[in-house]
């Protein structure tokens, strides 16, 4: 399921994705010189197992430990 998410001059910024099913859906926005279609279909593409694109789960992964030493 996606939605478009839109700001107050109705252009299209991002996109909410569920990358599986019975799980809450992922924020998708573009970057520079990246249209929508394609950061849904790389987050799509990245994501395996969990919910989260395998990219942003291992840096969210990696930034929890170094937050339980500090």
């Amino acid at each position: 399921t996606q939605y478009a998410i839109r700001n107050t001059q109705y252009e299209t910024i991002g996109a909410v994705v569920r990358t599986r099913t019975n799980v809450e859906p992922v924020f998708v926005s573009v970057g520079n010189k990246c249209l929508l279609k394609d950061a849904v279909k790389i987050a799509l593409g990245c994501t395996t197992k969990y919910r989260l694109p395998e990219p942003t789960r291992l840096a969210h992964q990696l930034v929890s430990k170094l937050r339980l030493k500090a």
